[in-house]
């Protein structure tokens, strides 16, 4: 397998028929080959998540997704996760649960804003301050060299600001969308005007010495830009990223000195080694403005603060909004929460009400307790299950 992989995109098929012919158990086999140190080293990564996409059925792909998550420090998390975010549309029942446990479990809220496209805030490590995109009354800029005419019809300002932010018909909220053929390339787009994040040539005097220093815009015809508005998320320290330019290969960066007022241009600049201030000013944070309910509840299962997933979970489920699958994957971590905690009364009528809704979904809860607690206690939920599914049989007759 690792032979053909090595012959690139093209040996995606002929690892996929030797795996085929050899392997008794594909799941197991799969998750071991990814996790080899000399896969990860050989392997490009665009060729093997070429190869997990190729994966059928699509339960395979999800289970190899969730094993190059468990080396993150190898693979790019954010490139697997778009690929497991692409395949779970493709699955239902257990193995949507699979993906579902997969996606909460290995990916924070801030990696999961940016391949759903949500909505974020893009703040700045120097001084937290908030990217936005100038509105369009917005004409005092300072030291461009530029034909004034052709810049208005074609480019906005993008700055940082430096105060604390009032809210200004969306002009700090941003969405990354995902390049439709380069896994690993996205654009960056302004919420407020559909405007996309781009690089021109237009450079600042007081950088004179060094030319590589451009300001970053949007383009206001709104059109899918060149590589010059295609970037690459590179994840740094905690959860901070970078963003860097795909044409360029220079990175977004806040500079620490205001150009206007309490206003940061927001600029694009080549690789300084060991600069730690010009890697402070590249480093960025990504703040969803919005997480849903369920979301926050398995974020806290998740963290082990089970006490507040109950919680959440109960909120949940009072709401009365939801279809009888999604009521029993909630009663499912809501008893393992349960069980953890050690609350057998809880723990029982969650069991009776999850019995209540048919076995269609019975198969969901030994799937997250054996992800969460381990094969033996899924194995002893499995047996209680059975034992109250059988008093329930002979109550009935």
């Amino acid at each position: 397998m690792l032979d053909c992989l090595l012959e690139g995109e093209c040996g995606c098929q002929k690892a996929l028929k030797t795996l085929r012919l050899l392997s008794d158990n594909m799941d197991s086999d799969i998750k071991a080959f990814v996790a080899m140190s000399q896969v990860q080293d050989r392997v490009p990564e665009e060729v093997m998540l070429k190869f997990v996409k190729c994966l059928e059925p699509v339960a395979l792909a999800i289970g190899a997704c969730d094993a190059m998550l468990h080396v993150s420090s190898h693979w790019n998390t954010l490139a697997v996760a778009r690929t497991l975010y692409e395949k779970m549309s493709e699955v239902e029942g257990k193995d949507l649960l699979l993906a579902e446990i997969c996606w909460m479990q290995h990916l924070s809220a801030e990696v999961r804003a940016i391949v759903t496209s949500s909505p974020v805030k893009i703040v700045s490590t120097l001084g937290n301050n908030l990217m936005y995109a100038a509105g369009s009354n917005f004409t005092r800029l300072r030291g461009i060299r530029r034909n004034d005419t052709v810049y208005y019809e074609q480019y906005r300002q993008v700055f940082c600001w430096k105060k604390q932010w009032k809210p200004d018909r969306d002009k700090e909220l941003w969405q990354f969308v995902p390049h439709s053929s380069k896994l690993m390339n996205v654009y960056v787009v302004n919420m407020s005007t559909g405007e996309y994040l781009y690089v021109t040539n237009f450079f600042r005097k007081v950088f004179r010495a060094d030319f590589s220093v451009k300001d970053a815009f949007t383009l206001r015809t709104n059109e899918l830009p060149d590589a010059l508005g295609q970037w690459r998320v590179v994840q740094r320290e905690g959860s901070t990223i970078a963003l860097c330019n795909q044409q360029t290969k220079n990175f977004l960066m806040s500079p620490p000195t205001p150009v206007i007022g309490p206003r940061r241009a927001v600029q694009t600049s080549s690789y300084r080694p060991c600069d730690h201030t010009w890697s402070q000013a590249r480093s960025w944070k990504i703040i969803p403005t919005t997480t849903p309910k369920i979301e926050k509840a398995l974020d806290a299962f998740f963290s082990q603060n089970y006490d507040k997933a109950i919680e959440l979970l109960a909120e949940l489920q009072e709401s009365g909004e939801l279809s009888r699958e999604a009521r029993a994957k909630l009663l499912c971590y809501e008893v393992v929460a349960s069980l953890v905690l050690k609350r057998e009364v809880a723990l029982n009528a969650c069991l009776v009400e999850f019995l209540a809704l048919g076995g269609d979904y019975h198969s969901f809860l030994p799937v997250l307790a054996g992800k969460v607690l381990g094969e033996k206690t899924a194995a002893d939920l499995i047996e209680m299950l059975t034992r109250k599914l059988q008093a329930r049989v002979i109550k009935s007759d």
